[in-house]
């Protein structure tokens, strides 16, 4: 767990992440509101999805990253299936409880 990160069970989903994303990989992070704590504390680059940023992706947008793992933070359940954000990829795969890995 990173010594830096204050909250144990945020800390562990943090780490599931990135023992499940390689660095080279990016991550896309459903949360409440835009904050970098999250991508900061798994040590991984992605992009953040706060409701203000929702209408605002693109599958051409998505497919210009190596993005490999979607994680739905604070937001409800099925906030990236109402999205429509897994049609961009060929397979998804939950992975556990929020975390899903993804292929382009």
């Amino acid at each position: 767990m990173p010594s830096h990160c204050q909250d144990p069970p945020a800390c562990l989903f943090t780490n599931s992440v990135a023992a499940v994303t390689p660095e080279n990989e990016f991550i896309i992070s459903f949360q409440s509101d835009w904050y970098p704590d999250f991508m900061l504390y798994s040590q991984r680059k992605g992009l953040v999805m706060s409701p203000r940023e929702d209408s605002k992706y693109s599958c051409m947008l998505i497919s210009q990253y190596n993005f490999s793992t979607i994680v739905i933070v604070d937001r409800p359940p099925d906030t990236s299936n109402l999205l429509g954000i897994f049609n961009c990829f060929k397979s998804v795969e939950l992975v556990e409880s929020g975390i899903y890995k993804v292929k382009p």
